[in-house]
């Protein structure tokens, strides 16, 4: 216990009574029960994000910033934690990416310790602004897994994929029905064999690529489900990655960066994973045959606009 201590967080000022009572606790009524939180021993106190800015504004006439620094300055022990919606920030529509790393540096500076970011979707894009700007405002980020149940969303899914994400770096964190996932370090080699269902999925392997490609390490890929799944691999090789396929097997050394050149979708997942490639490296990158992607991604250039992506669709000219 003294090297790895329980943790434990305690959402009282925020999930408690948005749960229960709609978001309508008042700062009056939280403030007795502050100093008393704060000797509990808690690691931190769940009491910002989430709905309670909107509440603050639209239903009790307070300040939800200076309920901020009102907590901050009866809580003087414990670290203060928010509910950060990704690039939605408190609101219900994508912000730009400048106004996202605004109102984390302004959370932190008036309080905040601790955020924990989630999107719905579990787009990894939606999180990315936030994730990097609390990094860089000294904040400790949480970035959390949306969990739910389908024929699609399965524990054994999920626990697969959040394996992959802990032996890359990440770590990972069970929370009843969620998980917690936190990238503490550079991306680390790993290796993936691709399996029926539970196992990891051949249609994810494309994509994980992309990040074995900008990893410390050297990777490994067997590709048990199609003989011609790595025809994507030469065109990453374009874009600077370091790869070499032997029939079902790829061997992938990290590089630091990948650079934009012209590439090819050869497949659905290939072109996932080539616009994938695009948006990490630098420079531009023109990605041909997009109707593979666009068979399978409806409308993902305009999400991924939406998200803050510059990539824009254009003709191309045939003409000798």
């Amino acid at each position: 216990m003294a090297k790895n201590p329980l943790k434990i967080t305690d959402t009282i000022l925020r999930d408690a009574h948005q749960s229960q009572a709609v978001t309508r606790m008042r700062i009056e009524d939280m403030l007795p029960a502050c100093e008393v939180l704060d000797k509990m021993g808690y690691w931190s106190l769940e009491c910002w994000g989430g709905a309670t800015f909107d509440s603050c504004m639209r239903f009790l006439n307070e300040d939800p910033w200076e309920r901020l620094r009102t907590i901050r300055n009866k809580v003087k022990n414990t670290k203060l934690q928010m509910l950060f919606r990704g690039q939605n920030i408190l609101g219900y529509k994508h912000y730009a990416d400048d106004v996202v790393e605004q109102f984390v540096a302004k959370s932190i500076e008036n309080g905040v310790g601790v955020i924990r970011v989630f999107d719905a979707l579990n787009d990894p894009r939606n999180l990315e602004t936030a994730i990097r700007a609390t990094i860089k405002e000294g904040g400790h980020v949480q970035a959390a897994i949306s969990y739910t149940t389908s024929p699609f969303h399965t524990n054994e899914g999920f626990a697969a994929y959040a394996k992959q994400l802990e032996e890359m770096g990440a770590e990972i964190e069970e929370r009843g029905d969620s998980i917690l996932v936190r990238r503490t370090q550079p991306l680390r080699s790993t290796n993936v064999k691709t399996m029926p269902y539970p196992g990891f999925p051949t249609d994810m392997q494309p994509q994980i690529a992309v990040c074995m490609v900008l990893a410390n390490g050297v990777s490994v890929i067997t590709e048990s489900i199609y003989d011609t799944r790595f025809r994507y691999c030469a065109e990453l090789c374009n874009m600077g990655a370091s790869i070499k396929v032997d029939t079902k097997k790829a061997v992938i050394t990290g590089v630091e960066s990948l650079t934009g050149c012209t590439v090819k979708a050869c497949d659905l997942r290939a072109g996932a994973a080539m616009v994938i490639a695009g948006l990490a490296a630098q420079g531009t990158t023109v990605i041909e045959d997009i109707k593979y992607i666009e068979r399978g991604y409806e409308n993902i250039i305009e999400k991924l606009r939406d998200l803050g992506a510059d990539i824009r669709r254009t003709e191309c000219n045939t003409e000798e």
